[in-house]
């Protein structure tokens, strides 16, 4: 797989969104997170066309490990750069922090999806859900719950790939 994207990559082709998720998928496949992040660095963090994209890969590389200051570090590093993040943005963090119980930073990228505009989907409910429950605070739920919009048909957003990871 390595030698079919380098060379690919030599012959000076635009490297698409399709080779990028085949490759990830890959490396999803073979859980070689490392490995991922390493790839989708090489390919080119700062690409408009399938930025969040790569960007999202990235994060993810970094959630299945439970490398929480470098998810951080990254996140902030795609919004300076002037990625906006979506809902697979949002809920990769979402995932990573409620299997962590970091219940504060969970709030702060609800507050930080709300600033953003980004609408919370049935896997943002569920990892909030989760994350509560598993750590027997559903009386709890109530506070954060108020600050997702409850009102909205539940639907699923988030790209396949997050479910293949976490």
């Amino acid at each position: 797989m390595e030698n079919a994207y380098g060379r690919f990559k030599r012959s000076r082709f635009l490297i698409e969104e399709n080779v990028i998720r085949a490759m990830a998928y890959g490396y999803v496949k073979r859980r070689k997170f490392y490995e991922l992040g390493e790839f989708v660095r090489d390919v080119g963090l700062g690409r408009k066309n399938v930025g969040n994209l790569l960007w999202n890969l990235l994060l993810l590389s970094y959630a299945a490990n439970f490398k929480m200051k470098s998810l951080q570090k990254e996140f902030v590093s795609m919004v300076k750069l002037g990625f906006r993040p979506d809902i697979t943005t949002f809920n990769i963090r979402a995932l990573a922090f409620s299997k962590m119980a970091l219940f504060w930073d969970l709030h702060l990228s609800i507050e930080h999806m709300r600033s953003e505009k980004v609408v919370p989907d049935l896997v943002t409910y569920g990892c909030v859900v989760d994350g509560y429950l598993d750590r027997k605070l559903g009386r709890n739920l109530d506070f954060v719950l108020n600050k997702m919009n409850v009102d909205d048909c539940p639907r699923v957003l988030t790209d396949p790939f997050v479910f293949e990871v976490l």
